[in-house]
């Protein structure tokens, strides 16, 4: 599993760092306002799709390996596919009617004259992320990350670069945007059917809403905690627009894209490790779930310290190479670092709860936490700015993370505090310092800040494989390869 994780971080990645191309580029072509409408579509299409989902992508996660053995697995598919798009088309018609709302929060201006563009990146994005689910229960999920995360970006990258060259306008981007998003869900799609090996008749196709009703009840919890989770993620965002305005929330935009760079781990590492999680769960084999807990929960650590310590020495370098506005980020960049470094230092315990019997308790744990969410952020934002937004949402995430940790050692006897993770905190501090002492020595720019953040990787890895005798050091590893 160690192997087919790093192929997915790597892809992960490769996307990432095109992702950051795409970040540096932006404000070269586009204004903090337009960066700052692109940020708010996507906070709010990405909240509305929670209800178009319904919890369904967690049901197809939970339920697909009790079904894929039996001659009910094609009608658990098109049932829960069906059932999807009829609560999009609720929620499309609900947006109809909220429109006037929804522009009147942002006090008019631009964002009603892109608001065409709410509905219809609703609908991509709620089929390619239904599709991408699909995508992990069939162990494609390396495919999957390749078309959203590498090709998707490499036409973008492609694109802002002429948008350059040919001073195309702000407009023609969100168009060739939505036909990107369009033949990115095409090809999910195909992967999907194409790996789900069912023999489909009309009959299949027919959705039976009767044995939908079984998940109802997992799905509605699923819901609320999905909800309150992606509220922690995107409300920060939707209200700096309202408090602060467009540009505010561009600049924060910014910040929170460098801070991906460490949630990109736990994505990339989940995608393979939930699948078997979810395997595990249902078949009741905790050993084996322990023993993949873990070797996600170290993959997670020993890839997310480095990174921390990275992205904090050189938040406000970063920021000053796309631009001296974006520097009021650096506050937002180091404290966002820590709640995502919380997030990865407790590993799955979240994802194994809600995959159990257990899954109630993201209910009301969520819960708790979505007035936490709003009231935190509506006293913070009008206070402190994008850095009282930062303090909000990273807060929220190690709240919940202490919840889930405890609860999940209480239930499956698993926690992150081993000799091991203690290893990778030791060695990234370690590295911290001299990271520290040669940002002060050496101009910063773009070629010196790689290379830094690359040696630094090396030696935090040395130390690791060769000072704490780590068995999954990278060049430990490359090292007995070649040995024989």
């Amino acid at each position: 599993m160690y192997r087919s994780n790093l192929i997915n971080l790597f892809i992960s990645y490769t996307g990432l760092f095109l992702g950051l191309f795409n970040t540096f580029f932006k404000p070269k072509v586009m204004t903090s306002e337009e960066i700052g409408i692109i940020g708010t579509i996507l906070s709010l299409t990405a909240l509305l799709q929670l209800f178009s989902h319904s919890g369904l992508l967690a049901v197809i996660m939970k339920f697909y390996p009790v079904y894929k053995e039996t001659d009910n697995k094609a009608k658990f598919i098109s049932s829960v596919i069906v059932t999807s798009y009829i609560l999009l088309s609720f929620i499309l018609l609900l947006l109809y009617f909220g429109k006037t709302l929804i522009i009147s929060y942002y006090g008019g201006g631009p964002i009603g004259d892109y608001f065409i563009y709410i509905p219809a990146y609703l609908i991509l994005s709620h089929s390619t992320e239904l599709f991408e689910r699909m995508s992990r229960v069939l162990f494609v999920s390396v495919k999957s990350n390749m078309i959203r995360n590498v090709y998707f970006r490499i036409a973008n990258c492609t694109f802002l670069i002429l948008m350059f060259i040919f001073a195309l306008g702000f407009k023609v981007y969100m168009q060739f945007f939505m036909i990107m998003s369009l033949i990115t869900v095409i090809q999910m799609i195909w992967l999907s059917v194409k790996h789900l090996d069912i023999k489909w008749t009309l009959k299949d196709l027919i959705p039976d809403f009767r044995f939908m009703m079984r998940f109802k009840s997992y799905s509605f919890f699923m819901l609320v905690a999905s909800i309150s989770g992606n509220l922690a993620n995107n409300l920060d965002k939707i209200m700096i627009g309202h408090y602060l305005g467009l540009s505010k929330t561009g600049i924060y935009v910014i910040a929170i894209t460098v801070t991906s760079m460490m949630n990109i781990i736990f994505e990339s590492f989940s995608r393979i490790t939930q699948p078997k999680l979810s395997e595990y769960v249902q078949s009741d084999n905790i050993p084996e779930l322990r023993k993949a807990y873990y070797e996600n929960l170290y993959s997670n650590i020993q890839f997310g310290v480095i990174v921390f310590v990275l992205i904090s020495v050189f938040s406000h370098d970063i920021l000053l190479i796309l631009g001296k506005e974006y520097a009021e980020g650096v506050a937002v960049i180091v404290i966002i670092a820590i709640g995502q470094l919380s997030n990865l230092s407790i590993g799955m315990c979240g994802e194994i709860l809600s995959l159990s019997k257990y899954y109630k308790f993201d209910f009301y744990s969520r819960t708790a936490l979505i007035f936490i969410v709003i009231a935190s952020n509506a006293v913070f934002i009008p206070l402190f700015g994008i850095t009282g937004a930062a303090v909000a949402t990273s807060s929220n995430l190690i709240i919940y993370d202490i919840f889930k940790m405890i609860y999940a050692y209480k239930k499956f006897g698993i926690h992150p505090f081993t000799k091991t993770t203690l290893k990778f905190y030791i060695s990234g501090f370690i590295i911290a310092v001299p990271v520290w002492f040669l940002r002060g020595v050496i101009p910063m720019n773009l070629i010196n800040l790689s290379f830094i953040s690359f040696f630094s990787f090396l030696v935090y890895d040395v130390i690791l494989g060769y000072g704490f005798d780590y068995e999954y050091s990278i060049l430990r590893k490359i090292n007995k390869k070649i040995s024989g």
